[in-house]
């Protein structure tokens, strides 16, 4: 067998509208790239000649090339940018050998394989797939898709130019793409893997492509159709092929035409309702994911369902699957708050929230079911975003919150004079009900601001002009410019690392909330709900760029912020002890990233922290044994200082006994377990909010060879 390094790229551009357009308002320019000297491909010219005769037949303005050498296929992409600044709609398909050489994708023309030697003749005799991909989107009046079936593997040779990553090393198929602001990008196989060119000697098109040929006769979203398409290549390749991709639309994009009115819903689904943080992207895929890991199943096929500017709903249903499995569900995007209505009047069996259970909610969940679980599945950090072109690069809260209001202008923060109009979510919607009481604190928004349903619809309105403001979720900024935060003496960045560790002011958790009145399918959630907290789950959280909850390396800590610490500590004598044991910690250990706490009023550790401690004691075995384990406790400022540290120590002392219950061994008699408690020194956040008083009670955990 022989690595082949063929590259289908698809460019989808435009507004898509519900009924075909004018012939002129869509065109396409597809690529089919086979009969290389070198290693000749099989199945390109197939598939780019049944994909340019389908949307042909479809209305579509078609520019093809097949066995295009450099210099047709330079011209026939300047000849689709041309045809593109004229068109609402455009696709460019690309199929044939691609290679990655130092970060950068490069298309291969005929001919290419031979003359290409080197770095220098690549960029000569290639196409550079991220420059043509910046090119289509700044000619293009609407949304642009990219799909990708990148680096197929065929059988037949082994002579393809090596390809090399951004630290020289060889490696396979193509680096990962930037996200495009209002741009779909799909991939046949994950960055740095290989897909297959066929499956059998008989097969004229690639499994890709043969996914892709029979989904476009459908009538679906994107978001929904390549769902489709990658269940389906899943299943032809045995999972071998594992395609993705990445969507920062903001409106329904549906490649040939829109269904007058929505599918009825299948019978008696399992009910997913609340948080678009949650249901847009990362819910899906893990139910996804798991039904094909866990339950075999079989047949699994999305379809969109109703959409208004107040709610959005999605099924899916599959054909086979092990006992126990329920064959339809149900995914409405709807808001948090509204999440807990459904389950309160019965209309849904899972609730998605962005935000912890308020104590109405609870109650009311509590009178009709008895119980309620609350499970964190995610972890994730309100961005506040500004427009690219905006010079602001960092805030404190206040003038986040006098922004907002519209009480202030951004050359009063150093910015330029203009207005304000800020982009924000729907009331309900969890993102708002966090930003409003960590920020907005009761205060009302301006009189200007633009509510939108979704994170991603907040991004695009952030971007449309230079005077926005927004928050949305890690996973969507997408292009926009992300503000850091000043909170007292500290600058915090929304990265994975503080929100993990949840001191980044703006963190929270992301939940699953179930109900005992599941009947028969109470084992299937629970079941469901272990595998999207295993390691296996929370690896597609991290793929969806959320922030997993496995352990990780904190280094020297957060990019200097143990430094920052030892810088501001108060300098008291009767504090000169603990600055030089977290001295002698931050110059031999290191942190690592977890970090319990504590329900509220309680010393009894909350939701994540129980099962937290499962998975440091993994994460110990695996990569620290033997290496002395440091249980740090810290407090707030209020009360006495003295009471604050044997109040730090109690609850690191807590944390020990968890820790040495679940690992079923002694690690203090043994030297391994090292129990301290801080008080209030080392502070990580203000004191004169209750969100900042909270982070501040916490037990941190750091590693050290003795």
């Amino acid at each position: 067998m022989f690595n082949r390094h063929a590259f289908l790229l698809i460019w989808f551009v435009g507004m898509l509208n519900a009924i075909p357009t004018l012939a002129q308002e869509r065109v396409a320019l597809i690529i089919g790239n086979a009969n290389y000297k070198t290693a000749p491909l099989k199945t390109p010219l197939n598939d780019a000649g049944e994909i340019a005769r389908y949307l042909s037949d479809h209305g579509y303005d078609v520019i093809k090339e097949l066995d295009a050498d450099v210099t047709k296929m330079d011209n026939s992409i300047r000849k689709f940018i041309t045809q593109l600044n004229n068109s609402k709609l455009g696709v460019f398909f690309y199929a044939g050998h691609g290679i990655q050489n130092d970060g950068e994708n490069y298309l291969m023309p005929i001919g290419s394989l031979e003359s290409a030697k080197n770095k220098r003749s690549l960029k000569r005799q290639a196409i550079n797939a991220n420059d043509v991909m910046r090119d289509i989107k700044a000619s293009s009046r609407g949304p642009v898709i990219f799909i990708l079936d990148a680096c197929r593997n065929d059988p037949l040779s082994d002579k393809l130019i090596q390809g090399r990553g951004r630290d020289g090393r060889p490696v396979v198929g193509l680096a990962p793409f930037d996200r495009l602001a209002n741009a779909f990008i799909a991939y046949s196989t994950a960055p740095d893997s290989v897909a297959k060119d066929y499956l059998t000697l008989d097969d004229t098109h690639s499994p890709y492509a043969t996914a892709l040929l029979e989904a476009l006769k459908e009538s679906e979203p994107m978001e929904i159709m390549f769902r489709n398409i990658n269940a389906k290549v899943r299943k032809m390749t045995n999972g071998e092929q594992q395609p993705g991709y990445y969507s920062e639309l903001s409106k329904s994009v549906f490649i040939v035409g829109k269904p007058s009115s929505p599918p009825p819903p299948p019978e008696n689904p399992l009910r997913f309702v609340g948080s678009s943080t949650v249901g847009e992207q990362l819910l899906p895929k893990l139910l996804e994911e798991y039904l094909m890991q866990r339950r075999n199943a079989t047949g699994i096929k999305w379809k969109d369902g109703e959409r208004t500017d107040e709610y959005h709903t999605q099924f899916m249903t599959i054909t086979s699957a092990s006992s126990g499995t329920p064959n339809n569900f149900m995914v409405k995007v709807t808001g948090s708050g509204k999440g807990f209505g459904a389950a309160i009047i019965g209309e849904a069996e899972v609730v998605m929230s962005s935000r912890q259970i308020e104590k109405e909610e609870y109650s009311d969940l509590i009178e009709r079911y008895s119980a309620v679980r609350e499970h964190v599945i995610a972890l994730d950090g309100i961005k506040v975003i500004v427009h690219p072109d905006n010079p602001v690069n960092s805030l404190t809260r206040e003038q986040i919150q006098q922004l907002f209001r519209g009480k202030i202008t951004w050359d009063q923060v150093g910015g330029k004079a203009m207005g304000i109009k800020p982009c924000v979510r729907v009331s309900g919607a969890g993102t708002r009900d966090v930003f409003d009481d960590r920020v907005m604190e009761g205060k009302r928004y301006s009189f200007t601001a633009v509510e939108n349903l979704t994170n991603t619809s907040v991004r695009d309105c952030v971007l449309e002009n230079v005077d926005r403001i927004g928050y949305v979720g890690h996973a969507y900024s997408g292009k926009a410019k992300v503000i850091n935060l000043w909170e007292c003496a500290f600058l915090y960045r929304p990265e994975p690392l503080p929100i993990k560790t949840e001191e980044y002011p703006l963190s929270r958790r992301l939940y699953l909330y179930t109900l005992p009145a599941n009947g028969e399918n109470t084992a299937f959630i629970k079941d469901f709900i272990n595998f999207a907290k295993s390691p296996e789950g929370q690896t597609i959280v991290s793929q969806k760029d959320f922030v997993d909850l496995n352990g990780k390396r904190a280094g020297r800590f957060l990019g200097g912020i143990v430094q920052q610490r030892l810088r501001l500590a108060p300098m008291l004598a009767e504090e000169s002890e603990f600055l030089m044991d977290m001295n002698r910690l931050a110059m031999r250990g290191e942190r690592l990233s977890f970090t319990f706490r504590f329900r509220s009023g309680s010393s009894d550790l909350d939701y994540r922290a129980k099962d937290d401690v499962k998975r440091l004691i993994s994460y110990y075995n695996q990569f620290w044994q033997n290496h002395h384990l440091f249980l740090l406790g810290f407090a707030d400022f209020e009360g006495p200082a003295e009471r604050n540290r044997r109040l730090s120590l109690d609850r690191a002392s807590k944390v020990a006994q968890f820790i040495e219950k679940d690992m079923g061994q002694n690690m203090r008699e043994r030297n391994l377990l090292d129990v301290r408690g801080f008080g209030e020194s080392f502070p990580i956040a203000c004191n004169n909010w209750e969100r900042g008083r909270n982070n501040n009670r916490r037990v941190e955990v750091w590693v050290s060879p003795d």
